[in-house]
């Protein structure tokens, strides 16, 4: 079914403009439901009131009308028809009028003044035939992703780490006792197609008052959320997300909150996320002082059914090998069907230092014990204006794991951060060519 769906929007946008403008993106199944309704109404006319044919079209309706007389009376074979066809005719109307509220709703009314109904049944038609899509870190990096894959896909799951200690998040977490919601919270504002003052909100950061000076609005409330939710943090994300109209859902890689540690190469150990960042020596692994909590169920279900998994970018150590901790999700990761990216970052960090790219995969596959990714994507080191602190990519170490290169060039913006859409874009193309290729094969 979606081969042949396939084929005939390939034939519909081959049309010229002036009669391809009829086919709207996500309605064109509407509108042919739509004719074979009023055809079937007609076909239940013709079998009630036995009209006679006038042409050859119309005789061929007329015999299959006495065809399906003479096996029901024109009494009951007429109206069973004549309901069919207003049945469909009703489904097709039904259908069209969500399709088009459903695509409106991607747009703030202000983006409304500016963009046509023509451009906004494209772009939610787009996007719902993305990739189901799993996206796994934390910190700006993974925000920063979001930011620009939702405008390709709605079926998209950030798997957030629950491991940070520090400010607004560090505070809740430890006064509450909930988990940290600051990377959440990013996440979401993202995934929002809100106005742009609701979700400045929502990310707004008190600067005065003596318990209030450092929080973010946006933590407080997914804290109040969690409380009147009772404690679940699934059903607090969820209702943040509906608020904020998210194209898509953040889950936490836990409901518990995780306190990270370090083991340094000289042999020292480090604990406290917003810590290790800071030590001098290099990092050897992460692991979780105490027990391991569970993974969240609904996280292992998002990558089971995940048809591209996406690790980083951000930070190695803190933001990308905390969500690599829980058993649950390695196994998970292991047996995906998906094609598993990684993105490298741009710049060496402090956790980084000295780094090649495929360093990064190293320290990824040594935690997992085993080799996920299929493939990373990298900047061109020679694009970048520092190129000081450009990652070196060494080509032939990681052929040698079997793992894909994707090179690309200027995937910074001016502030030398990823820029989201081009970002997001080059990952889309990449998929795009990778799913053609299977389907070929």
């Amino acid at each position: 079914m979606k081969k042949i769906n396939t084929k005939l929007d390939n034939f519909f946008y081959s049309l010229p403009i002036k009669s391809g403008k009829y086919f709207l993106p996500g309605l064109k199944r509407w509108i042919v439901l739509l004719s074979f309704g009023i055809i079937c109404i007609a076909f239940g006319i013709a079998l009630l009131f036995e009209l006679r044919p006038l042409t050859r079209i119309s005789d061929f309706v007329w015999r299959s009308v006495k065809y399906i007389a003479h096996i029901a009376p024109p009494q009951i074979s007429g109206p069973i028809i004549l309901l069919i066809g207003a049945a469909i005719i009703f489904l097709a109307v039904w259908f069209s009028i969500r399709t088009g509220i459903a695509a409106t709703q991607d747009f703030s009314s202000s983006e409304l003044e500016h963009k046509s109904i023509l451009r906004s049944l494209e772009r939610a038609y787009k996007k719902g035939q993305g990739p189901r899509t799993v996206a796994i870190g934390g910190g700006t990096g993974l925000s920063t992703l979001l930011k620009g894959i939702k405008n390709y896909s709605r079926n998209i799951t950030a798997i957030v780490t629950v491991g940070d200690d520090g400010g607004s998040s560090g505070r809740i977490r430890e006064e509450l006792k909930l988990i940290p919601p600051g990377d959440i919270r990013n996440c979401i504002a993202a995934l929002s197609d809100e106005e742009e003052t609701l979700t400045s909100l929502f990310q707004y950061r008190f600067q005065q008052g003596d318990s209030l000076k450092g929080h973010s609005l946006g933590n407080l409330f997914l804290a109040a959320l969690c409380d009147v939710c009772e404690g679940n943090i699934y059903k607090a994300t969820e209702s943040a997300s509906r608020i904020l109209r998210s194209s898509g859902r953040v889950l936490p890689s836990s409901d518990k909150a995780i306190h990270l540690c370090a083991e340094m190469i000289d042999g020292s150990n480090i604990c406290g996320e917003s810590n290790i960042p800071k030590a001098k020596a290099k990092i050897k692994r992460i692991y979780v002082e105490g027990e391991i909590p569970q993974a969240l169920p609904q996280a292992i279900s998002a990558i089971n059914e995940a048809e591209l998994i996406i690790l980083g970018p951000g930070s190695l150590y803190t933001s990308i090998i905390p969500n690599l901790l829980f058993p649950e999700i390695i196994k998970a990761l292991k047996n995906s069907k998906a094609k598993i990216l990684y993105i490298c970052n741009l710049k060496q960090d402090a956790e980084t230092e000295e780094y090649k790219v495929s360093d990064f995969i190293k320290a990824i596959h040594d935690h997992t014990k085993e080799k996920i990714i299929d493939a990373v994507l990298v900047n061109a080191e020679e694009s970048l204006d520092n190129k000081e602190k450009a990652i070196p990519l060494d080509i032939d170490k990681i052929n040698k794991e079997g793992i894909e290169i994707i090179v690309r060039t200027k995937l910074f913006d001016s502030e030398g951060r990823h820029n989201s859409l081009r970002l997001a874009r080059s990952i889309i193309q990449w998929f795009s060519m990778v799913k053609q290729k299977n389907i070929n094969e």
